[in-house]
């Protein structure tokens, strides 16, 4: 008799774990026909944002940079780094660094002719005179929020100490004491799908033996990026050519402009809407 009871009991928990796999598998291929023939989108991950795309300052912590409140600056990733600039400015600096945080460093007097104290006094003059006559380094970062639309700027600023009688005590660098808020207004253009052919720039009669530079405000490229090489069409007389916008990478390769580098060929250029000379 207790053989028959462990037989029945064994048979009973092998028809329900029968059951259970059944369910499962059902489920499972429920889901599959939902996907197959019920055109469920497939979920993607969102591309996380990073420093570049262009920004409008809100706020600063002093007054020489309250001014700049209501401009906007353009950050854009480069094959050297990151070019930081005013967008109503051609101008620009390279910073170095993660999709997150880039930084500049830049030599600067310890003290200079028209000095004043970074809390905003005057700094006596004996105390300019003794002070050393050397170059420091500062630095300048950006810096995203969490959430990807803020960013924050932030500069050093240097510190000149002094006794009662003027005498010039020493120095020392205050990291990040300069800082501006800025509310992210357009993230970079995505062009990845995009590849263009490129194109001949601009330069008029070419001379093969052009010993003088072009006029810095010769349009190589009207309306489109302009690359300096001896690839693709540049050459002797006129090292320049031309790539769409949005589309700064001249392949060497296949001379085609692409919105990255992620392409298998080892030699590019970078293309740019003013060519720097």
């Amino acid at each position: 008799m207790r053989a028959l009871s462990f037989f029945i009991k064994g048979n009973i928990m092998r028809k329900l774990l029968m059951a259970v796999s059944v369910k499962l598998v059902l489920w499972y291929f429920s889901i599959f026909i939902l996907l197959v023939f019920g055109n469920i989108p497939a979920v993607k991950a969102e591309e996380p944002l990073t420093v570049e795309g262009v920004w409008l300052q809100v706020s600063a912590s002093s007054p020489a940079l309250e001014r700049f409140n209501g401009k906007r600056r353009s950050i854009t990733k480069t094959v050297g780094g990151y070019e930081v600039s005013w967008t109503d400015n051609t101008n620009f600096t390279t910073y170095t660094g993660s999709p997150t945080r880039i930084v500049y460093t830049y030599l600067e007097d310890l003290v200079e002719p028209n000095e004043v104290h970074g809390g905003g006094s005057t700094i006596p003059e004996k105390v300019k005179q003794q002070a050393p006559k050397q170059k420091i380094p500062l630095n300048v970062s950006y810096t995203l929020s969490a959430d990807g639309n803020y960013l924050t700027r932030e500069e050093d600023a240097k510190w000149l100490n002094w006794d009662g009688q003027q005498n010039f005590t020493n120095y020392e660098i205050k990291s990040g004491y300069y800082k501006s808020t800025f509310k992210r207004i357009s993230v970079p253009a995505k062009a990845e799908n995009r590849v263009e052919k490129a194109y001949q720039a601009n330069c008029e009669v070419v001379d093969p033996n052009r010993t003088k530079p072009f006029p810095p405000d010769h349009e190589f490229c009207p309306g489109n990026l302009v690359c300096m090489t001896n690839f693709c069409g540049g050459g002797i007389g006129c090292p320049y050519v031309c790539c769409p916008k949005g589309l700064p990478y001249l392949n060497h390769c296949d001379c085609k402009c692409y919105a990255t580098s992620d392409f298998d060929c080892h030699s590019y250029s970078y293309g740019r809407e003013k060519l720097l000379r």
